[in-house]
């Protein structure tokens, strides 16, 4: 249910997620990737940036608690506003 619900909530925010049935979500993010990796770990929200798998334009988000992704949806939403001023960002 989680899952799910990460996967619709990211893409309301104008990323794109793969399809999944493990305990995560690959998110492809842009070229922002680690840096939006980055902003969310000072927020307290533990994401992967995957280039070290050959993925530099994504992200992996692990399906937490109805709250841990609560704080996962609101400190995402911070991290893509502040970077809508770039044009990586905004051209997704």
């Amino acid at each position: 249910m989680e899952r799910k619900r990460i996967a619709e909530e990211v893409a309301k925010l104008g990323l794109k997620p793969v399809k999944s049935e493990t305990n995560f979500v690959f998110v492809e993010t842009g070229p922002e990737a680690n840096a939006i990796g980055d902003d969310l770990l000072r927020e307290g929200v533990i994401v992967r940036p995957l280039a070290w798998m050959g993925f530099p334009e994504a992200i992996r988000i692990s399906v937490g608690t109805t709250e841990e992704n609560d704080k996962l949806f609101a400190s995402l939403q911070r991290v893509l506003a502040k970077g809508k001023g770039k044009p990586e960002l905004t051209a997704r």
